[in-house]
């Protein structure tokens, strides 16, 4: 009779422990079906992309093929109408501190058919803005507008443009861009930031210099509401491959509209 008590007693401290398990699991499986909620991305009605008048931004940028890092700052001109390229849009001027950099290169930005396009490649000649050697490079779709969380799209472009001169060969830049909702603070010179976009871009290089030889990097940029960019890596490969550059901010002044 004891061991049949003893066995008994063993049995049901099995059973407790098996419920107790459970219960654990149950509150566990609970708690992280909590904690995802919690961490589930809460849409953002803000601008990810401010260009206001006046607005400033200064990024310390690590490049690979640069044997030190420099400084890019961008600033907000305003609307103009360009007469070489026939089109109005927001001008930015982009200053660096690498030497034989333009001090300033003029950027448009402006809206069409749901995305932000931006048309570089432009130099200052005889206080006029015109096309550089191999002609404007327009990013038909560098951005969605507006910017938010589970968006796709794609994009080509030629950066020399389709024709070039010997011995410079033409290439193509085919992207395809996804965005995620950033749960995790983003910390840099300039501060931290909650509620980013980030923006996993896959670019592959193909023609000219690259012609057969299938030549890809990722760039993973993070956007703040109401500043804009604040952190950009650049990945050999996917986004597990070695880091090529890095860009973050370190000051920035947005103006209000």
């Amino acid at each position: 009779m004891k061991c049949r008590k003893l066995r008994n007693c063993s049995m049901r401290a099995v059973a407790i422990d098996r419920s107790v398990f459970l219960v654990l699991l149950l509150t566990a499986f609970a708690f992280g079906c909590s904690r995802a909620k919690d961490r589930t991305f809460p849409q953002s009605q803000a601008d990810f992309f401010p260009l206001a008048e006046h607005s400033t931004w200064t990024y310390s940028v690590d490049d690979n093929s640069q044997a030190h890092p420099f400084t890019i700052t961008d600033t907000v001109i305003g609307r103009r109408y360009i007469p070489s390229l026939n089109l109005t849009g927001t001008l930015v001027e982009e200053s660096c501190t690498l030497e034989r950099a333009d001090h300033d290169t003029p950027i448009v930005f402006l809206s069409q058919d749901g995305y932000i396009v931006r048309v570089s490649a432009l130099v200052h000649s005889r206080n006029q803005i015109t096309t550089g050697p191999f002609g404007a490079v327009s990013e038909a779709r560098f951005l969605p507008t507006p910017l938010r969380d589970q968006q796709n799209w794609e994009d080509e472009l030629w950066p020399l443009g389709h024709l070039a001169v010997e011995p410079v060969k033409p290439f193509k830049l085919q992207i395809k861009a996804r965005t995620h909702g950033e749960t995790a603070e983003i910390v840099v010179p300039a501060g931290r930031f909650h509620q980013c976009i980030r923006v996993d871009s896959q670019a592959f290089y193909s023609g000219g210099p690259y012609e057969g030889r299938n030549l890809q990097v990722t760039f993973i940029d993070w956007y703040a509401p109401r500043v804009g960019l604040v952190k950009s890596v650049v990945h050999s490969g996917n986004s597990d491959g070695a880091v090529i550059s890095r860009r973050v901010l370190q000051a920035y002044q947005v103006e209000q509209r």
